[in-house]
């Protein structure tokens, strides 16, 4: 079977998250690595800050690489849960008014079961509301802290340079 379109956006998209992991992380150990420190008290801070907010966008990344199986898992809930409605409602249709529950073999009204699914799902859309907007979130804090923290680097390198060309004629 062909995969969707969805599902080779959401491979392409997961590679890109961990290239974007990989590379930040990448960048921060060569700023660490080839830094030098004393010529000016700007570039100076400059390149400590950019350090920071490198480090902080790879962090929230991780973080939020580390939830997206939960999202996912979430989202199969809920495609259970209503999946299991529509089987009860269309039953329902048919006549049905009592199911067996799986398990403990209690026979109850489908209007119970119903009731229960809906305060399940509610649960379930809760969580992915929660966590989706901690991605969202998680995902502007990596997204301007690397280009900010990339930026307060390539400043805080070219100061000196600059300076010696512009300030010093």
């Amino acid at each position: 079977m062909a995969e969707s379109n969805a599902d080779v956006g959401q491979r392409i998209q997961e590679k890109f998250q961990f290239y974007i992991l990989g590379l930040t992380f990448t960048l921060l150990g060569l700023a660490i690595q080839t830094a030098t420190f004393g010529v000016s008290a700007v570039s100076d801070s400059l390149e400590l800050l950019g350090w920071a907010l490198l480090f902080i966008s790879a962090l929230t990344l991780a973080s939020r690489l580390e939830w997206t199986p939960q999202i996912y898992h979430l989202f199969d809930v809920q495609q259970e849960i209503e999946q299991q409605q529509r089987q009860l409602h269309d039953a329902q249709l048919q006549g049905t008014q009592h199911v067996t529950v799986r398990g403990t073999g209690e026979n109850i009204y489908i209007e119970e079961v119903l009731r229960r699914l809906d305060s399940k799902l509610s649960t379930a859309r809760g969580q992915i509301e929660r966590i989706d907007k901690g991605a969202g979130t998680k995902y502007k804090i990596h997204r301007y802290g690397f280009v900010l923290g990339l930026g307060a680097i390539l400043i805080a390198r070219a100061w000196t340079p600059a300076i010696g060309l512009f300030g010093g004629a």
